[in-house]
């Protein structure tokens, strides 16, 4: 998708997180999750949820835990 110029947004992200996570590809994961903090939608609440998810079927649970302690209220 980047490579044919088009922008993910707040709604296209989670579903690739979704996937990231249903594969347990925590690589992947951890990588979108570093482009959604450079383009700015790391407060988003549905992104954050959905990371949230993925990082705990990924057994990542010191990741989910620092995610749920820097969510927005």
């Amino acid at each position: 998708m980047l490579k044919t110029g088009l922008r993910p947004d707040n709604l296209t992200y989670p579903f690739v997180v979704k996937a990231s996570d249903q594969c347990l590809l925590i690589g992947v994961g951890g990588s979108v999750h570093s482009l959604i903090f450079k383009v700015g939608l790391h407060s988003d609440k549905y992104i954050g949820n959905t990371l949230l998810r993925m990082y705990a079927a990924c057994k990542e649970i010191d990741f989910a835990k620092a995610l749920f302690d820097e969510m927005p209220e």
